[in-house]
């Protein structure tokens, strides 16, 4: 049964639970509340017992709804135009988590989609409910690991109930008896996360890690557990038709690999887009060969076209490649649109359609003799 906003406790240490939920936890477990009792070891205990065999989209529906109204901040809302995409995986971690099976998960993205908060959210209520769940981030570079380290610790200064953990230099610790760690890592560092065990691990912009990401992934990946619920996501904008992250989501996508794939174009996120004014009119009335080419085959529409000049204008400085890339529109032109392509991407695109239904008389390497 999904509980609105309005049925929930807004005060107290059962804030973010239902009436009857925090009714029937005190006589379950015939709880007294006195004003002697600490309320952030009530809070604690409430929140691991009543999230039992809860969906994980409902525990951050509501932590995430009672920070944000009571705090006034709204880094960490559900209610964001980006929160379709992250609660598409959500969905699938949760399933994972209630079949008690590894959860393996690639996802190909255009930029700003929250993928990195949603993680530290998913990372924060798994540590808080399942003991010993150690989990890492790995970022591409060091700025983007502190980043993560900075909304980690806004998470942890902004919980308004749930455990209580602590900032630390390499993350955030959870004290006993659950003993997790959230580590925050970046591949510009001497073997990130090798030598420790993980239960849920994210390689975050993977595809364009400074050091060799293959390594980086084997030597973590390695030490996760293989049964029972563990957690490993591979995310990324792409970069060029090759190299790890390339091989493992078109090896996801043709279902050769334990991998669930995700790609999330740009054209489905509602805040890419800018709303016409009279006066933009007349300068769609002649549009590129590739406008063009997005609105017959990807539906693209003109406050969406807007916003695509914008950023390419804005941002890129007129080099609409790097837009291509970084807000992929299909899951394979994107890949030829990355770098520095010798052939035409669209051409290309074409080839790559029709030689896919062609069964190959032989197959292999070229290798040098």
């Amino acid at each position: 049964m999904r509980i609105e906003p309005d049925d929930l406790i807004t005060f107290g240490p059962f804030m973010g639970f239902g009436h009857d939920e925090a009714r029937e936890f005190v006589e379950r477990v015939e709880f007294r509340i006195r004003r002697e009792h600490d309320p952030a070891l009530i809070r604690n205990e409430a929140f691991i017992d009543l999230s039992k065999n809860r969906p994980l989209e409902d525990l951050i529906q509501r932590w995430i709804w009672v920070n944000s109204k009571f705090t006034g901040h709204t880094a960490l809302r559900m209610d964001m135009p980006h929160a379709w995409a992250q609660l598409e995986v959500v969905r699938y971690i949760d399933k994972c988590w209630k079949d008690g099976r590894p959860c393996r998960i690639v996802i190909l993205k255009a930029r700003r989609l929250g993928m990195t908060t949603i993680f530290v959210c998913v990372f924060f209520l798994m540590a808080s409910v399942m003991e010993r769940m150690d989990s890492l981030i790995i970022s591409d570079i060091d700025e983007h690991a502190r980043k993560a380290k900075d909304m980690a610790v806004y998470a942890l200064d902004h919980m308004v109930y749930g455990p209580r953990c602590k900032a630390t230099k390499e993350g955030i610790k959870w004290p006993k008896p659950q003993y997790g760690n959230l580590d925050i890592e970046s591949s510009e560092g001497r073997n990130p996360g090798r030598g420790l065990g993980y239960n849920m691990v994210l390689f975050d912009e993977v595809a364009h890690y400074v050091r060799d990401a293959n390594k980086i992934v084997s030597d973590v990946i390695a030490a996760v557990p293989k049964s029972g619920f563990s957690l490993i996501a591979q995310n990324s904008t792409p970069k060029g038709a090759g190299g790890h992250f390339y091989r493992l989501y078109r090896r996801a996508k043709k279902e050769e690999s334990e991998y669930k794939h995700f790609f999330f174009s740009w054209l489905r996120h509602p805040a890419y887009a800018i709303p016409l004014r009279d006066e933009d009119y007349p300068r769609f009335e002649k549009l590129s060969e590739r406008e063009t080419s997005l609105m017959e085959h990807h539906g693209m529409n003109l406050e969406q076209a807007k916003f695509r000049r914008f950023v390419v204008d804005t941002e890129y400085n007129g080099q609409e490649e790097i837009f291509d890339q970084e807000y992929p529109v299909d899951d394979i032109s994107c890949f030829l649109r990355a770098g520095r392509p010798v052939f035409d991407p669209d051409t290309m695109l074409l080839v790559d359609q029709r030689v896919s239904k062609i069964e190959p008389v032989l197959q292999g390497d070229l290798v040098e003799i």
